[in-house]
């Protein structure tokens, strides 16, 4: 049991990533309350990524003592529990997916995502899988349009900045004429999302599930056979 809402239930004996999606694609529980970790072992394709979508929830794969752990999230956010957040941010890999469930445009890190991206460890290359693909993205950049040279911030304060240029009270702080995420409709939400991760330079890497190469170097990450900045 974690410390967070959450009732974790951990597989002890470690599954071939085939067999932990075929238990996920049969099992029935409340993804909002619970939530399932196992060990995979094995080869991770990309075959397996596309299944993980498909699923009713976001998953997480992290990265524990040189092995792969995937753990279950909930409909809309990633996992909460303690020892998932420390993996997420100081392990080899820290990679969640946007399910098909989202809808059709959820195919950038979320403001949310980009949030997290203050916790991550230099290290942890940062992944997310989707209907179209596997996007490894990073830290925003935002550079100072007179110097060109980056904006150096706290993402907060970044995402705050940003927001109020655009209109858009990203925390839903209050306090000023801006409006709330929860008045946008989700095609408005995801084009700010778009727009933010163009403007700061999120994306590192873009592979469509078609161009093999691309993502086969991506899911290199996912297997644990290449480090951030090789």
């Amino acid at each position: 049991m974690s410390e967070s809402s959450e009732r974790v239930y951990e597989e002890l004996t470690p599954r071939t990533m085939d067999a932990v999606l075929q238990f996920l694609e049969g099992a029935s529980f409340d993804c909002e309350r619970e939530a399932y970790e196992c060990e995979a072992v094995g080869e991770i394709t990309p075959e397996h990524m596309q299944r993980s979508i498909m699923l009713p929830y976001e998953i997480a794969l992290t990265e524990r003592s040189k092995k792969v752990v995937l753990t279950t999230g909930k409909n809309r956010s990633i996992p909460t529990t303690a020892n998932f957040i420390v993996r997420r941010d100081t392990s080899r890999l820290s990679l969640h997916t946007h399910h098909i469930g989202l809808g059709q445009e959820t195919t950038t890190p979320s403001f949310s995502d980009i949030y997290l991206t203050d916790f991550a460890s230099p290290r942890t290359p940062l992944i997310l899988a989707h209907r179209l693909g596997l996007t490894v993205y990073r830290r925003p950049i935002l550079l100072d349009p007179s110097t060109l040279k980056p904006v150096r911030s706290d993402i907060r304060d970044t995402l705050l900045l940003w927001g109020e240029e655009n209109n858009i009270d990203i925390f839903s702080f209050g306090g000023k004429n801006l409006r709330s995420p929860h008045d946008l409709t989700p095609n408005e939400k995801f084009s700010l999302e778009r727009k933010f991760a163009a403007e700061a330079n999120l994306i590192v890497e873009d592979g469509e599930w078609e161009d093999t190469q691309r993502i086969q170097g991506i899911m290199d990450y996912i297997n644990l056979r290449r480090n951030k900045n090789s």
